[in-house]
């Protein structure tokens, strides 16, 4: 088992700001170091890997890095990957991360975020 460092992006397009944060290449057991960027609310996640059988990978979400929880998308499903995809993440929560469940699922986790504006 190992923690995966995240690497940090910070996009720029058209009056948009936003950050893609990487995890990865993930394998069992393999845990993503928990980030917290709250004012970034609007956050897509993309999964994309090979994904042996039986494999998942969680998005998982907490408010006090100890105690996490799967986060769900939208439609309140949730955030388990047993093969690449992309998904809209319905909770904000103070910390995220991912995080392999079962298997081994070489897989690599993008996570797009769009900052909101400052009030």
């Amino acid at each position: 088992m190992s923690v995966i460092s995240p690497t940090f992006e910070e996009i720029m397009t058209r009056g948009d700001h936003g950050h893609m944060v990487t995890w990865g290449p993930f394998g069992a057991g393999d845990v993503g170091e928990a980030i917290s960027m709250i004012g970034s609310a609007r956050r897509t996640i993309q999964v994309v890997g090979t994904f042996a059988m039986g494999s998942k990978l969680a998005i998982e979400g907490s408010n006090d890095e100890s105690n996490y929880s799967t986060l769900t998308d939208q439609h309140g499903n949730k955030l388990n990957f047993s093969g690449s995809g992309i998904s809209s993440v319905s909770e904000l929560t103070l910390f995220i991360r991912p995080r392999a469940t079962a298997g081994n699922p070489a897989a690599t986790v993008k996570m797009l975020m769009r900052k909101t504006e400052a009030r």
